[in-house]
């Protein structure tokens, strides 16, 4: 990535210098590309504290939940081919859905469950409304099902059929549309995309994202050769201070023998995740080659929802208010910046992921932030809302 430095960003740089030497951040590394031009990026801090080797400008992030608007083009490529539509039920591709049912009321040894109202479908999945959860969610007692059936899609495993297919047996938290409930959505999208395409999943994305956007350095693995591009990751102890958990993300990205979750399987690099944001942006097309027609691109990054988030059901429990924010076939929209804890733009569209990282594209402003770090969880530190603030505040500078 070709260094560029804006002096309207110091404020911005200087935050999250101020967070580094506070121990609160062990590095940072932040992309702004605006009008077609490379206008700031800043790499700052260690890959490591205990080594105490700066941050490379080709570090390799665990972008986890960034994984979401990825396997979402790569649905919509699908679609756009003709080979699926939004409307279409699970059950047309994955007959184990066919029997899934809703959980009404009732203990885990004695539920009440039946049919869904409306058929579970691909538009559900996208928009995290068809009922599906995560096992760490309060929703009970289907979390524990969730739990009791090794629901995780980040498991050193390889069964993801067999696993899809348990998801399908288990209950639904609301009927298919209720609501939006963050989930596992995209993971069951990634096991849909191989039945559609026939091909394995991580394939299927090299093909029709990554390779044609020159995204060289994302995937499920980390190869050998690579390892020494995966910064630390760290959570914070009981007093406060950074903690490295990198143990937990070994095996997954190093070593291997795990699903492909569409969820939250992929790392990246800055300027790889530039690349596919700028794809975007500039409507589903990027350097000449076209991933995605621009309506299809329109059409993701509109609100989906009969309302904002909170109207619509969302648990707000990360810390991060949702007034005025939508939800898309691609990630949050903002719909009033006026009701939003966040600065940005009607129309801005973004996601984040669990070690901090976060995206935002901006047609108003036609522009593209990139943020990169490793701290979990991401509610630690308001670090998405703190960017978006300094950024739109860089911009208002003569």
């Amino acid at each position: 990535m070709t260094a560029a430095e804006d002096p309207r960003f110091a404020a911005l740089d200087d935050w999250i210098e101020g967070m580094i030497r506070a121990g609160k951040l062990a590095r940072a590394q932040t992309t702004v590309f605006k009008s077609g031009t490379l206008l700031h990026t800043n790499r700052q801090g260690v890959m490591d504290i205990a080594g105490d080797v700066p941050l490379c400008d080709d570090a390799i992030f665990r972008i986890y939940s960034m994984t979401k608007p990825v396997t979402a083009v790569a649905m919509m490529s699908l679609v756009e081919a003709g080979l699926c539509a939004l409307d279409d039920p699970l059950a047309k591709f994955i007959p184990a859905f066919a029997a899934t049912r809703v959980y009404r009321r009732g203990a885990i040894d004695d539920m009440t469950l039946a049919p869904p109202d409306t058929a579970l479908t691909i538009r559900h999945l996208l928009t995290h409304t068809g009922g599906l959860t995560y096992a760490n969610q309060r929703v009970e007692p289907v979390a524990t099902l969730y739990r009791e059936n090794k629901v995780d899609f980040s498991a050193a495993r390889d069964d993801f059929a067999a696993l899809v297919d348990t998801v399908a047996g288990l209950p639904l938290v609301f009927d298919p549309g209720a609501r939006w409930h963050y989930s596992i959505s995209h993971d069951v999208l990634g096991r849909l995309i191989e039945v559609i395409s026939g091909q394995r999943f991580d394939a299927f994305l090299a093909a029709r994202v990554f390779r044609p956007l020159g995204m060289v350095d994302t995937g499920f693995r980390i190869p050998p050769a690579k390892h020494h591009r995966l910064p630390a990751i760290y959570g914070y102890d009981k007093q406060g201070a950074l903690r490295d958990i990198s143990d937990y993300s070994a095996a997954r990205f190093l070593r291997g023998g795990t699903l492909l979750s569409g969820g939250g399987g992929l790392v990246s690099t800055s300027a790889d995740y530039l690349r596919f944001a700028r794809m975007l942006l500039n409507g589903g097309v990027l350097d000449g080659t076209r991933v995605l027609r621009a309506e299809t691109v329109a059409r993701m990054t509109r609100n989906d929802l009969a309302g904002d988030l909170p109207s619509r059901g969302a648990d707000t429990d990360s810390g991060d208010a949702l007034a005025g924010i939508g939800f898309g076939l691609i990630g949050a929209v903002m719909l009033d910046p006026a009701r939003s804890v966040f600065a940005g733009s009607p129309g801005d569209y973004c996601w984040g992921g669990a070690a901090s990282t976060y995206f935002w594209v901006d047609p108003a402003e036609d522009m593209v932030v990139v943020f990169m770090t490793q701290l979990m969880p991401p509610a630690a530190l308001p670090t998405r809302r703190e960017v978006r603030r300094l950024v739109y505040a860089a911009l208002a500078r003569a």
